[in-house]
């Protein structure tokens, strides 16, 4: 007779534990097989490589980038798309300058370096900031970080390098002959007579005025031009600025000339009636002089006695006019400060005024590469000092 000896309680539990173990550890590695058999090998990552990438640039230019491993990246995820990569230069993404892929199995992404509205402000700070400068480059998809890379862009900042000698140049011309005009000529000088031999005429606040607004204009715009390639920068600012100028210039014009033309016709106006009260009192004399004396004698010496009180009169006031010719310069800067009472607020003002302003126009376009914008309070501050030295030229007697 045989009898079962059955294992102890124990054993028994522990042979379970070991059996849902086994189970467990075959179901998970079944299951990491299926996800490895439906998920694609990410193969080694994609790296912009500086061999046989362009190592200059400018804009307008179509640049070449190497990426190795490029055709693996593509086939990684769907959504790796190598037409929706974006140039990113020194860590700024430039919107809207997507790849052109070459086809299948190339490593070769070609670029062209434009500026639009979505990237203009990183196409700013490149230029402005990283002139003829190495910048880092790389790609990237738009929501997501930029490729490694050992490949750099130095940025030619103008071009071609002929057009900007051939501008400045120009620029540099132009100012020598208004210099020299300046000098030698009244192209920004008053109107009026002109002064005794070897003198000049007074410069002229206004004419000053429009002639640095001009040349400040002229030179940011090439400048804005040469860099950027963009000849539609002129702002309202620019406008308003250059249109208070050229306000002031008439202004003065006109009050200097209507001062002068005033001047003159008085002066004609006492040397005509002069002339006629110098010839009563010649006819006067004689009559009064006449034998026998005419009976109203005493009539004609006291019409003489007033003749004789007015042609004093009319004398003096022929000489307290402003003498054709006068006055004379006395150098650009106390003629622009000056008028016939000295050294005045209201010009310094206006003077002190132009110069900061074109300061802060010119940090800006170097800064930005645009034409600033000022406020509209700034640009009334600017007008109120304009209006301030026209008006004090009403009484001033000096062009």
């Amino acid at each position: 007779m045989r009898f079962h000896i059955a294992p102890p309680r124990r054993d028994r539990q522990r042979t379970i534990n070991l059996a849902l173990t086994a189970i467990l550890a075959l179901t998970v590695s079944a299951q990491h097989g299926r996800l490895r058999a439906q998920t694609p090998h990410a193969g080694p990552s994609a790296k912009v490589s500086a061999k046989g990438t362009t190592t200059e640039g400018h804009l307008k230019q179509r640049i070449t980038v190497v990426v190795d491993n490029l055709s693996d990246w593509i086939k990684a995820k769907p959504e790796n798309d190598p037409k929706k990569l974006q140039l990113v230069l020194d860590g700024r993404f430039l919107k809207g300058v997507t790849a052109d892929y070459l086809g299948e199995n190339s490593s070769i992404l070609k670029f062209d370096l434009t500026q639009n509205p979505d990237n203009r402000d990183a196409w700013t700070a490149l230029l402005s900031k990283s002139r003829g400068a190495t910048v880092p480059l790389s790609v990237a998809l738009s929501d997501q970080p930029a490729f490694p890379s050992d490949a750099t862009l130095k940025l030619i900042v103008f071009y071609p390098p002929s057009l900007t000698v051939g501008v400045i140049l120009v620029l540099i011309t132009l100012l020598i002959i208004f210099i020299v005009l300046a000098i030698k000529s009244d192209i920004i000088r008053d109107p009026g007579p002109e002064p005794e031999a070897g003198d000049r005429r007074y410069y002229s606040l206004a004419r000053s005025q429009m002639a640095w607004w001009l040349f400040v204009v002229a030179a940011a715009y090439l400048y804005i031009y040469l860099v950027t390639g963009n000849y539609d920068t002129l702002t309202s600012s620019v406008l308003a600025l250059i249109g208070i100028s050229a306000a002031t210039g008439l202004g003065s014009m006109a009050i200097d000339s209507s001062q002068n033309g005033a001047t003159e016709d008085k002066r004609n106006s006492l040397a005509g009636e002069q002339l006629s009260v110098q010839t009563r009192i010649a006819q006067l004399q004689a009559d009064i002089q006449a034998n026998p004396p005419p009976a109203n004698l005493d009539d004609l010496k006291k019409e003489l006695a007033d003749k004789q009180g007015r042609l004093l009169e009319m004398q003096a006031a022929i000489k307290s006019l402003p003498q054709p010719g006068k006055p004379k310069s006395q150098g650009f800067l106390r003629d622009i400060l000056k008028d016939d009472s000295g050294v005045t607020f209201h010009r310094f003002q206006i003077a002190a005024w132009t110069v900061v302003l074109g300061v802060i126009f010119v940090r800006s376009v170097l800064q930005d590469l645009a034409m600033p914008e000022f406020n509209a309070t700034l640009l009334g501050l600017m007008g109120i000092s304009s209006g301030t030295y026209i008006g004090f030229k009403f009484p001033s007697a000096t062009p």
